[in-house]
């Protein structure tokens, strides 16, 4: 199976912060781990290989346009946090796309992953075996 990777985070401002640590974490463990997968990484969508069976965004910001419509391939997003949308008022909002994006989300991603629970709360971790598909 060939993955690929989204690594935006990797070259702007986030690459020391948050979805950057969290981009390069996942990479160097995926890379350690999971050997008999293989990896492309993308910062384009033009870059991505004909023959990718899964792509993975590992980062979704609801004001900017950080996911493509449409996805062109069975796609995972990982939802790192959407206090913005809960408390509004005290986010100001770059481009008002949030519904829309998280919409196309919804509906055309295989798996939507988050690391906090719609409350605000973070979520506990769990043993990997709870993770698995199925």
């Amino acid at each position: 199976m060939n993955i690929a990777i989204n690594t935006l985070p990797l070259s702007t401002e986030h690459r020391m912060r948050g979805t950057g640590v969290y981009t390069k974490n996942l990479i160097d463990a995926l890379q350690k781990y999971e050997k008999k997968l293989s990896y492309t990484f993308f910062t384009r969508v033009t870059d991505i290989p004909k023959n990718t069976d899964l792509v993975h965004y590992p980062f979704f910001d609801p004001f900017f346009l950080t996911l493509p419509f449409p996805k062109p391939f069975p796609t995972v997003v990982t939802v790192h946090d959407l206090i913005p949308l809960v408390f509004p008022d005290k986010f100001p909002a770059g481009i008002q796309r949030g519904t829309q994006d998280l919409a196309g989300v919804r509906g055309t991603a295989l798996i939507g992953l988050t690391l906090q629970q719609g409350d605000g709360e973070p979520r506990r971790s769990r043993p990997r075996s709870s993770c698995a598909p199925g």
